[in-house]
């Protein structure tokens, strides 16, 4: 093989690593966008379960629980994608933490207000006061700083707390096995297993 050809491959593997890395990007945006809205309204609508307060709303709801949601959410994904779980997992949370940094260090405040502190309130604080609403006259009539702040948190930060629970759960399905087809084929298994043994003990 002459160098051309391994030039060749040397680049064809890393186009597809990049390929690779940014389709498991793409996974954890999908994720924080529209499993993480899904799965905080479906709790919301559980109170037996959650028990949330009497006059929360469910977008309060959501915003006061983004980090619980999307590292479930996280962990869901790379118990999903574990028979596809490549290396490029590991280093996903880099893409929203660039973006959540360029974010951060160029938020707006004044020369009275601690930068800093503006900023880390406005993308990782909870303690969110967001009325419900049922129409977009409502939405619009009741919006609020609070509102924004708690879509830039969607935006921004969801994507970097699913991205690290996407990169750590996703370790640890490959490191331990635990991906969900290797999951069903061990109670498979075991099922099939413990009806051989019952039908040998019934002869």
């Amino acid at each position: 093989m002459d160098r051309a050809d391994v030039a060749a491959g040397a680049f064809l593997s890393f186009i597809w690593s990049v390929f690779v890395f940014l389709l498991h990007v793409s996974v954890v945006y999908l994720v924080a966008h529209f499993c993480i809205p899904w799965l905080g309204g479906r709790l919301h609508d559980l109170p037996a379960v959650i028990a949330p307060a009497a006059n929360e709303s469910s977008f309060q709801f959501l915003f006061n629980h983004i980090l619980t949601l999307s590292v479930i959410c996280g962990a869901a994904a790379a118990l999903a994608t574990g028979p596809f779980a490549q290396r490029a997992m590991r280093w996903v949370w880099l893409v929203p933490a660039v973006v959540l940094a360029y974010k951060f260090t160029t938020y707006p405040s004044t020369l009275l207000q601690d930068r800093f502190a503006e900023a880390f309130h406005h993308y990782f604080a909870a303690g969110f006061l967001v009325p419900e609403f049922h129409s977009y006259r409502e939405m619009f009539a009741q919006w609020s700083p609070e509102h924004a702040r708690g879509l830039d948190q969607m935006r921004f930060t969801a994507p970097l707390y699913v991205g690290l629970s996407y990169a750590i759960f996703g370790w640890i399905v490959t490191h331990f096995d635990l991906s969900a087809r290797s999951i069903w084929e061990r109670f498979r298994k075991t099922d099939v297993h413990r009806t051989n043994e019952e039908g040998s003990q019934s002869h």
